[in-house]
């Protein structure tokens, strides 16, 4: 297998990861505003009481099965890795809000599980790591040379020399 090829599969594997992540949170969202909301009137405060915050956590949730889509979908098309890096950048910065106003619940992004327990700082930490995956899918050299059989251009003109 050569380098391409594996750096392709490392591309979808990615891909595919970075989905089930955005899809999971925005289904939670979408079903149970409640935490997402309560987090921004947590890290909001008095300024949040105008604010329809489970709208808004709806609106995200909606967002980010959006993002998830076209990065499966129209894996060549650079703009879903760069929205999702965006997505993944306020999610670290609204983190670091919270850290830094000394806000410690959780936003329920991932569930009431294991990942409620995660401090803020692990929190800016995932969702860093998730917005660098972005951002070196966004980047890659073949990013947009995908076609519908799922090779790149230099793939194809490899195994034809």
């Amino acid at each position: 297998m050569s380098g391409g090829r594996i750096m392709a599969s490392a591309s979808m594997a990615a891909r595919f990861g970075l989905f089930a992540v955005l899809v999971y949170a925005g289904m939670l969202k979408l079903h149970d505003p409640r935490p997402a909301s309560e987090f921004l009137h947590s890290l909001l405060g008095a300024a949040s009481s105008e604010l329809p915050t489970r709208s808004i956590a709806r609106g995200a949730g909606m967002g980010e099965i959006a993002v998830a889509l076209a990065l499966v979908i129209v894996p060549g098309w650079r703009a879903g890795a760069v929205a999702g890096g965006a997505i993944f950048t306020a999610f670290a910065v609204l983190h670091g809000m919270a850290m830094a106003g000394g806000v410690s619940k959780a936003c329920g992004c991932l569930g009431k599980g294991a990942f409620a327990d995660v401090p803020p700082a692990g929190r800016i930490a995932i969702n860093t790591a998730c917005a660098a995956l972005c951002a070196w899918l966004a980047v890659r050299r073949d990013a947009a040379a995908w076609t519908i059989a799922g090779t790149s251009e230099g793939d194809a003109a490899e195994a034809s020399s």
